[in-house]
């Protein structure tokens, strides 16, 4: 690691959360550092991933104290928890219950959903990604649908609170073929589709 002095182990939670809450983790000191390295050019989630929902501290307290249990088992003090606004009020709360139960833990929210709706940054990880993969969509189907002027087509993104999406995929006003948006830049109702919440046991 670039600081062993400070970093003694880097683990991850498979599946997320759901595998901290399990004590299923992957100790990432285990691979190679090729492997490591690789990561940078990697899909984000090659640990896997999760879209369980922590309820509040007063609704199911332990949840967060089988957290810090699990911490202190493998000597974790620093937790970092990647995704959009319920992670980070997530890891605050984490925060809240280390101190309390005396394993405080350094807890860090880290900014990472294609809504691009988290407040205080421009952007956040995981946007010009699927900026990308709309605007080549948009592209192809532009360029596999020529004809009349009369022909129209409709595609349905399904995001929270759209972020400027619409206007970084949209081809340029020079295109002979261009992108109108139908819906506000934030839309008034929220249409995305319900998480399924995972099966949790520990």
């Amino acid at each position: 690691w670039e600081y062993p002095d400070k970093i003694d182990k880097v683990y991850a939670g498979r599946e997320g959360i759901v595998g901290i809450l399990k004590e299923d983790l992957i100790d990432t000191s285990q691979d190679r550092r090729e492997s490591i390295e690789a990561l940078r050019h990697t899909p984000g989630g090659c640990f896997g991933s999760s879209r369980y929902k922590l309820k509040s501290l007063k609704e199911n307290q332990r949840e967060y104290e089988r957290l810090i249990e699990v911490f202190k088992a493998h000597d974790i003090g620093v937790f970092l928890y990647n995704g959009g606004g319920d992670s980070s009020d997530t890891a605050y709360k984490v925060s809240q219950i280390g101190d309390k139960l005396g394993f405080p833990v350094q807890c860090i929210g880290v900014p990472k959903t294609i809504d691009n709706d988290y407040r205080g940054i421009d952007f956040t990880f995981g946007f010009f990604t699927a900026v990308d993969v709309m605007a080549k969509e948009l592209k192809r189907r532009m360029e596999e649908c020529p004809g009349g002027g009369s022909r129209f087509g409709a595609l349905s993104v399904v995001l929270g609170d759209m972020g400027y999406f619409y206007q970084m995929c949209a081809p340029p006003r020079s295109s002979p073929r261009p992108f109108r948006r139908t819906s506000p830049l934030r839309p008034i109702a929220s249409h995305a589709a319900p998480s399924r919440e995972t099966a949790c046991r520990y």
